[in-house]
């Protein structure tokens, strides 16, 4: 993350310090919002969009107040002399959303049998879960078929092991994953973005047979492209 942490400088920390040895509140106010505010939202956000926390709360920005709370109960608690407060904020961050994610999923399949408004979207939800299995289960009997080309062939392989293996893996998020396949395989972002793409397009249009008929075929082209109907 060495890109994103251009704006999350040494300058931070010296205001996060600055900012609890002060006793004057509009000092300490003044230098929240001109040095520390902005690079935490920043943060935030970045995280937010790496793990992919859709089901925390009902909107992303309804998610980054609650968070930004939770990271000002923890301001006072940062000491400089420990290490970086990127460091710091990032695993408070972190664990803050994973915990969150994990709670707010049981709230939904608790409500799945109930009532309320959200019925509908929380069965569409549990759905993708049980239809997950199905859609994996196509792409181990398609890989080869649906990437003819030897690199694309090797990313999507190595894609397919990690998931295979999902639960063994901690720490299962894109960041992770994109290190494994680079360790793996020994290639680009871009090559990878490229077969992911192509997993999401064979996965929506499978999803829509699924939804529409309850179960998808197995022999189908559903990338749409190199790849002939059985």
């Amino acid at each position: 993350m060495k890109k994103n942490k251009i704006y999350f400088t040494s300058e931070v920390d010296t205001a996060i310090d600055e900012y609890n040895k002060s006793n004057d509140s509009i000092k300490r106010n003044k230098i929240f919002e001109q040095k520390i505010e902005k690079p935490l939202k920043k943060l935030i956000e970045i995280l937010i969009n790496t793990g992919k926390f859709y089901y925390v709360n009902n909107s992303i920005n309804e998610t980054k107040s609650e968070l930004m709370l939770h990271v000002l109960e923890k301001l006072p608690k940062y000491d400089k002399s420990t290490g970086k407060a990127y460091s710091y904020f990032t695993v408070i961050i972190w664990n803050w959303l994973v915990l969150a994610n994990r709670a707010r999923y049981e709230i939904f399949k608790r409500k799945v049998d109930s009532d309320s408004v959200e019925v509908e979207d929380v069965f569409d939800f549990d759905q993708r879960l049980i239809y997950f299995d199905i859609f994996i289960d196509y792409l181990n009997r398609n890989l080869v078929e649906l990437f003819p080309k030897r690199k694309d062939f090797e990313i999507a392989n190595a894609i397919m092991e990690i998931i295979n293996r999902r639960d063994k893996h901690e720490n299962f998020n894109k960041k992770a994953i994109f290190f494994m396949i680079r360790e793996m395989v020994g290639c680009d972002s871009q090559s990878i973005n490229r077969v992911n793409s192509i997993f999401k397009k064979i996965y929506d249009r499978s999803y829509q047979d699924y939804l529409k008929y309850g179960s998808i075929q197995m022999t189908k082209n559903y990338r749409g492209y190199g790849f002939k109907e059985k």
